[in-house]
């Protein structure tokens, strides 16, 4: 029998990087690794590996229940036998099913074949410990001092689900490559078929077109989170700095991710590099090049001797060692000292004259995949006699590619190659048009692009077939609109980028592009540019910066934080004359958001002098005075008054900010001296090096950098992480003159300062003082990774841990023989083969979130559909509208044949189901659009309906006979029939085999065979096991327990809480809260936002909002805290109020506030004139800066404290 052993993987939202974790939409996926048991040796089974075997009627005899069974690390199946066992106390038919083996510490598996520990361990790491260090040794590899070549111990991606004829067959397809703009397979270019469909994808108002036409997706999705690509070619998110992590990452954001454009070089993990192609003897290099060693791979082939037989060895030996491959790839050559090494000096070209003149005119490399598959380079040897260029340039280029010769004008044959041109060439119709001399390289590139007929029926046409499409007329090729502008050659000549179209790119209504006024050289006034345009890329377009008009969603200028404000140093280029350190003179340097942050936003240190734990007091700062280094408190009046007091002059920090502004480490000056040095300097030269401070010393005329040292016996100085000794009181304050922030423009895209309460005061004033309970919730384990000690598990190497490509290798039986489990992308012994699939991600929204869904749990059921109803595969999604109403869930839906069956038509249904009573809720169909495309990228979101989705009128129902009823799918005219258990098809008309009947336990839902929808407390996939993780009193005060998805967690559980009760499990008491209203009118209800904050820039301030009505009889609202906060506004009738602060979370019985027209957050248009109000948000905000809060025309509320 074959069948599969998967283990799961929760892919933690914070894979990347920890600020992924503040990103306002979050990631699910839970990824299978499956193993398959055909022909899995029952030899596997012996002493070694397993303690001891049970039949299921001797646990029984033990009272041993399923939970502690499950608990022993069995399988979920096993367990749910065992309990089907249990109820019905009847024998099981297969042998396998009755036997239980209790594994040895480290093996696993129904016959406990399995173990990811080679040799004898007392710590048995979770699966999750095994793909976190499998990925993070792939990508810590790359960053270590000695490099290994993961290409030694791997095998690569292959794509074979279309038929791809190529120069070198060892090179397999990466899926990424179908449909990429160029051809790669020689036979009529299959991998480029059909896609002339995805030009002409046009979206809708309320979407974003992805720029490769492959999806169409929310405009909601659109630059929502630099790590949540929702498109295919990650045109989503500007800037999605995912290349260098993708080696580490197996999640979707990588798997899902192809090249953003054509000549890119796929490295088969979502990881993109520039081609390698061959053109000059410093392309190739170490620092640009896949960090899973593809794309070494690939040139060690094409370059190999063995696939450049046309010519003589020592030929190939000279043009091999010219260009330097043995610098990044293995040196077959043994170039050493050759003469071509490097450089291409007399003695080298008469060596490749001499031993190339078998071969006169040759081709190297013999492969086309050394440049691109359309191109032959050819050399000559009589031109390279009389060679004028110090580089070794091709003496001609041979399309293969017929339209390209057709308009480059006269060509040529060499070397048994039609369609040549010699390089450097012109057009034949107009010279002026398109000239290659030094830039050849990138022309061809380009010339490849334009060649390529991506609309097949515009051959020699004028226009186009659609009306989203654009004519080029020199190359006769039908472009999207949407390529206009967007840094890329597709019309011969670049027409495209000059604005030298028929359509301009201001005239394609494109919501999504950067608009600036053209520079001289355009015949327009206007630009609208693609914003996958980089930054660079918009300057030299553009006339000038400062008119660059983004979109209102692209967010593409970087405002500082308030912290950063006139604090002398230049953060951004001015906007409309105005940056963050102009108009400064109401700009108050000690405010909410500066205050005690390690830093002095004031030239006298006033935000750092009154802070909490401080050794001074207030109004004075620590100070080391030079004659004794004694420590005293120096009044502020003595700062910054240009007279250096202290030692390292802490008084008097604007000297070496000012002459240093980017070392912000750079910030100790010297006694006496304008020299400023890094603090990483200070007391760095160890208790025995103090004989010759000449030698030692940084400060070079007194050598102060030492003298206040106590000395202790380590590697590192005083002032470094490193170091472990413990500091005194002088070192303390001399190592804090490093500044904590970068300084200058580079801070604002780096740091991430989130909203700090910390000195924000209180209100309403009884508050201060009277704090019954103060929770620390900096140390709350949502916030922080629980982390355990690694060092104890068992170690994986390097070469295990790239043997499965991007699974993860298994080891089986007692000879421990290396297998894979491959995650769904992927299959093959090494999950080296690609599969075919849809890959979907989806967001659920609620009409309306009201209090009677806050219990609700859903359970949606996403199928592959064929026409005929089959389901080809299926996944599941657990769905709380309050839990997961910010969450993305990725989904992969295979097909069942390989290769998929072209003749069926597929879609995407979800059914949405009410997992508390087990009732069908609502169904949606998702259309697949191009059914040629190797991954169907899907991202959307579908609205949960206020009621049960019903047959409506136009529904026949008849439609679906006696057997199943017809529903409507929701937002669509379309219907389809949902079946009775015993029937199936498209009309529901065929009865099933009895051996397909429902086996699922009786207080489940049979959807349909080997589909159970199982009650909110049940899993297993027949709902036999009952969950642990939601007893009695798990969630306390009454709350709804919600356990985790049982794949990954049979503990976990979430707790919805009863008005008046918060906490994990509901264990805390709200703070009851009265508002009273003063000189108001009274309103029928109000919104209440709860902003809770978090000390030392932990992580982003979070926001709960709820509705409180307020009873005619009652002058006051009442409401229960739902959270701990700092800062509570409400809201009624468009205008908000300031109704309490409190800088730390305190557990209050009850606070009673009064809001009156003082504590309004007035909107600046009550407080600017309409002049005022056209300034930049940066001059509006530092004109309203002594207010404690403003609400901006933009929607959003400023906390000024």
């Amino acid at each position: 029998m074959d069948f599969m052993t998967c283990l799961y993987y929760n892919v933690p939202h914070d894979t990347i990087d920890a600020s992924s974790s503040n990103s306002r939409v979050h990631k699910r996926q839970i990824i299978p690794y499956c193993i398959s048991n055909q022909n899995e040796p029952l030899l596997a089974v012996g002493a070694f590996t397993v303690r001891q075997t049970f039949t299921f009627d001797q646990l029984r005899q033990q009272n041993i229940t399923s939970e502690l069974l499950y608990s022993w690390a069995t399988s979920i199946d096993l367990v749910e036998d065992y309990e089907i066992y249990l109820r019905n106390e009847t024998a099981l038919t297969d042998p396998l099913e009755k036997v239980f083996y209790n594994c040895s510490l480290g093996w696993f598996g129904r016959l406990c074949q399995y173990t990811f520990i080679k040799s004898l361990s007392l710590v048995q790491p979770t699966f999750t410990d095994v793909v976190t260090q499998v990925f993070d040794i792939k990508l810590e590899e790359f960053s270590a001092e000695v490099y290994q070549n993961p290409r030694s111990y791997t095998v690569y991606s292959c794509y074979t689900h279309i038929k791809c004829e190529r120069d070198l067959p060892h090179i397999c397809l990466d899926w990424r490559e179908i449909c990429d703009g160029k051809v790669d397979c020689s036979n009529d270019g299959q991998d480029e078929m059909f896609c002339a469909e995805l030009e002409m994808t046009d979206c809708s108002e309320n979407e974003y077109r992805c720029h490769n036409g492959a999806q169409c997706i929310p405009k909601e999705m659109y630059y929502d989170g630099k790590f949540n690509i929702d498109c295919l070619d990650s045109t989503d998110e500007p800037e999605p700095l995912l290349n260098s992590h993708c080696v580490g990452d197996p999640s979707f954001r990588c798997e899902e991710r192809s090249c953003p454009h054509s000549f890119l070089f796929p490295c088969g993990d979502g990881e993109c590099q520039q081609r390698s192609f061959l053109y000059s003897n410093e392309l190739i290099d170490n620092y640009d090049h896949c960090r899973n060693g593809r794309h070494n791979f690939v040139n060690e082939i094409v370059l190999s001797r063995n696939s450049n037989l046309l010519i003589s060895h020592e030929c190939w030996r000279a043009m091999f060692c010219y260009f330097q491959y043995a610098n990044v790839i293995d040196d077959k050559a043994n170039c050493g000292r050759h003469p071509c090494n490097e450089l291409l000096t007399e003695d080298c070209i008469k060596i490749i004259v001499n031993s190339c003149q078998s071969t006169p005119q040759f081709v190297f490399p013999q492969s086309s995949l050394a440049f691109v598959s359309e191109i032959d380079l050819v050399y000559d040897i009589n031109a390279l006699l009389n060679k004028t260029h110090s580089d070794l340039q091709p003496t001609y280029a041979c399309f293969r590619n017929q339209r390209c010769a057709e308009f480059l004008g006269q060509v040529t044959q060499v070397a048994n190659k039609s369609g040549c041109k010699r390089v450097p060439f012109s057009s034949g119709a107009d010279e002026s048009v398109y000239w290659m001399h030094t830039n050849w390289y990138d022309d061809l590139i380009d010339l490849v692009r334009m060649c390529n007929a991506v609309d097949p029926t515009a051959l020699n046409m004028t226009h186009c077939r659609a009306d989203n499409l654009v004519h080029c007329q020199v190359n006769q090729r039908c472009i999207s609109k949407s390529r206009l502008m967007d840094g890329f050659s597709d019309c011969y000549s670049g027409l495209d980028e000059k604005e030298l179209l028929s359509e301009t790119s201001c005239s394609i209504n494109d919501h999504y592009r950067s608009q600036c006024s053209a520079k001289n050289d355009y015949k327009v006034e206007t630009l609208c540019l693609s914003l996958i345009f980089d930054e660079d890329f918009l300057m030299h377009k553009c006339l000038n910066a400062d008119d660059i008009l983004h979109p209102i969603n692209q967010a593409e200028v970087k405002i500082p934080p308030f912290s950063h404000m006139c604090d002398q140093i230049l953060d951004m280029d001015p906007i409309d004359g105005e940056s963050d350190e102009t108009h400064c003179a109401d700009w108050p340097c000690d405010n909410a958001y500066t205050r005690c942050d390690g830093i002095w936003h004031c030239s006298n240190g006033l935000d750092e002098s009154n802070c909490k734990n401080s050794m001074c007091p207030p109004y004075t700062l620590p100070c080391v005075l030079p004659t004794n280094n004694s420590v005293i408190c120096l009044p502020l009046s003595k700062m910054d008054d240009n007279i250096t007091d202290c030692r390292g002059a802490t008084d008097e920090r604007l000297f070496c900010r000012k002459k240093y502004p980017f070392e912000t480490d750079r910030r100790y000056k010297c006694w006496n001296d304008s020299n400023c040095i890094k603090t990483k300097f200070l007391c760095d030269t160890g208790p025995y090096q103090q004989d010759d401070p000449s030698v030692y010393n940084h400060c070079k005329l007194y050598g102060d950098d030492q003298h206040f040292c106590h000395f202790f016996d380590t590697d590192s100085a005083v002032c470094e992480s490193e170091y472990t000794g413990n500091r005194t009181i002088q070192e303390k304050i001399l190592c804090g003159l490093s500044e904590k922030y970068i300084l200058g423009g580079y801070r604002i895209t780096q740091d991430v300062l989130h909203l700090s309460a910390a000195y924000a005061g209180y209100y309403p004033d009884d508050l201060f003082g009277k704090t019954e309970f103060i929770i620390d919730i900096n140390n709350s384990t949502s916030l922080q990774l629980k982390q355990n000690d690694k060092t104890l598990l068992p170690k994986i190497s390097f070469e295990d841990a790239w043997f499965c490509y991007r699974g993860i290798y298994v080891m089986v039986s007692r000879n421990r023989n290396r297998r894979c489990l491959c995650p769904p992308s992927y299959y093959g012994p090494r999950c080296e083969y690609q599969n075919r699939r849809v890959s979907l991600t989806l967001q659920f929204r609620t009409m309306h979130l009201s209090s009677t869904w806050d219990t609700t749990v859903f359970h949606f059921f996403v199928r592959l559909i064929s026409e005929d109803n089959t389901i080809d595969s299926n996944d599941q999604i657990i769905y709380s509208p309050l839990r997961d109403c910010n969450t993305k869930f990725d989904v992969y839906l295979l097909y069942k044949d390989h290769p998929k069956n072209r003749s069926k038509k597929y879609s995407v249904r979800v059914d949405a189901y009410v997992k508390n009573d087990l009732t069908y809720y609502a169904s949606w169909h998702i259309s697949i659009p191009f059914s040629f495309l190797p991954v169907n990228r899907i991202s959307t979101i579908l609205t949960i309906p206020l009621n049960v989705q019903q047959s409506k009128h136009g529904c026949d129902e008849n439609s679906c006979g006696k057997h199943g009823r017809c529903i409507r799918y929701v937002s669509s005219s379309d219907f389809f029939c949902q079946c009775d258990t015993d029937w199936k098809g498209r009309v529901c008309h065929i009865k099933r085999h009895r051996q397909d009947g429902c086996r699922c336990s009786t207080n489940s839902l049979c959807i349909e065979p080997g589909l159970c929808l199982c009650p909110l407390y049940n899993y297993g996939k027949r709902c036999y096991i009952e969950s642990s993780s939601c007893k009695l009193n798990t969630c306390l005060n009454g709350g709804f327990c919600i356990p985790d998805d049982q794949r990954v967690s049979h503990s976990n559980f979430t707790c919805i809480c009863n008005e008046g009760y918060w906490g994990e499990r509901c264990e805390h008491v709200s703070t009851r809260i009265n508002i009273y209203f003063v000189n108001i009118p009274i309103p029928e209800g109000i919104h209440t936002h709860f902003i809770k904050a978090y000390e030392n820039n932990l992580a982003p301030h979070e926001r709960t909002t709820t509705l409180t009505r307020i009873t005619p009889d009652k002058d006051f609202a009442t409401l229960q805290a739902p959270v701990l906060f700092n800062i509570l506004f409400i809201e009624f009738n468009h205008v908000y109020y300031l109704a309490v602060v409190q800088q730390e979370h305190s557990l209050r019985n009850y606070i009673s506030t009064t809001v009156n027209p003082s504590r309004q957050c007035l909107p600046i248009e009550m407080l600017l004139n309409s002049t005022d109000l056209l300034l930049p948000i940066l001059r509006r905000v530092k004109d309203l800066v002594t207010l404690f809060c403003i609400y901006d025309c933009i929607n959003e509320l400023y906390f000024m404290g």
